[in-house]
């Protein structure tokens, strides 16, 4: 009996100081590291520019009024996108050839329309918008009262891309008397050299975002306002080169490119006032198409 006592003795203190080893090991041995911090996405890029795009089927007339438009805005260099010459191209109605990025943009764009309350066109402009990080579009088409330009701002509103249509409608008239400087109140003309400065007062507008449609205040834009000297070219943007003459000798950016501003077959510019006028109601989802013909 003795002896078995005495042989757990030995067992229980051979355990008692194993154990007691396999906590001094334990004391010993590197705390485990602490688990990484999670990563920080970098911030998103900041959005530049005004991006012009003629809305629905751009033929001749249309094409050509966004492609006289774009130019304008473009030599504003707070204005001017991050752009290549053939994506500018497709989102006037221009061709927009075998590269993915220009015929994914030409795609898109024939799917908007002037009207804010049309809900597909909305996704499809914050598709256009997320595409070309752009910070506004230029929408040139045409409503129930003829061919027109609008405004879409885009801004980031707490992570979340917004977009807020700008209440004034620019309404293009081609062939209108340039010596006009107003009309009946509450209008008020522009000429087309100035229409980058009404874009750039509009771009930094306090808009709604007005997906309904409702009817918003009147904007207005003096015919006054000087026009900045801001751009690339030193030149006032009055006496701005028109599309027909010749590009001068060098590099070039895509905005100054004869192939993207002259029209196929030598079409001179037209001359072309704008009228800010307010937009009272629903413009409407209506779009008339006039067939162009360029006689050789």
């Amino acid at each position: 009996m003795r002896s078995r006592l005495a042989a757990l003795g030995i067992l229980l203190s051979s355990g008692l100081a194993a154990g007691g080893a396999t906590d001094a090991w334990a004391q010993d041995a590197e705390p485990a590291p602490a688990p990484a911090a999670p990563a920080v996405a970098a911030p998103a890029p900041a959005r530049r520019g005004a991006v012009v795009v003629a809305v629905g089927a751009a033929e001749d007339e249309l094409g050509r009024s966004c492609r006289d438009l774009a130019r304008e805005v473009y030599r504003v260099e707070r204005l001017r996108p991050s752009l290549d010459e053939a994506s500018a191209r497709a989102l006037c109605g221009g061709d927009a050839g075998t590269e993915a990025r220009p015929k994914k943009l030409a795609e898109l764009r024939q799917s908007l329309t002037m009207s804010p309350s049309n809900a597909t066109s909305r996704l499809v402009a914050g598709a256009l918008a997320e595409e070309l990080g752009a910070s506004a579009l230029v929408l040139v088409g045409r409503d129930d009262k003829g061919q027109a330009v609008r405004l879409l701002r885009v801004e980031d509103v707490e992570g979340k891309q917004t977009l807020f249509f700008e209440p004034t409608r620019l309404d293009a008239t081609p062939n209108a008397a340039p010596a006009a400087t107003t009309i009946d109140s509450p209008f008020g003309i522009v000429p087309w050299a100035k229409i980058a400065s009404a874009i750039d007062i509009l771009s930094e507008g306090e808009g709604e975002a007005r997906s309904d449609g409702s009817a918003p205040q009147v904007t207005a834009i003096s015919a006054t306002d000087p026009v900045p000297k801001t751009g690339p070219r030193k030149e006032n943007l009055l006496g701005a080169r028109s599309t027909d003459a010749p590009a001068d000798a060098g590099d070039k950016a895509f905005y100054e490119s004869p192939w993207f501003w002259v029209a196929a077959g030598g079409v001179a510019a037209i001359g072309v006032v704008v009228l800010v006028v307010s937009q009272a109601t629903d413009i409407g989802e209506g779009t008339t198409h006039i067939q162009g013909k360029v006689n050789p």
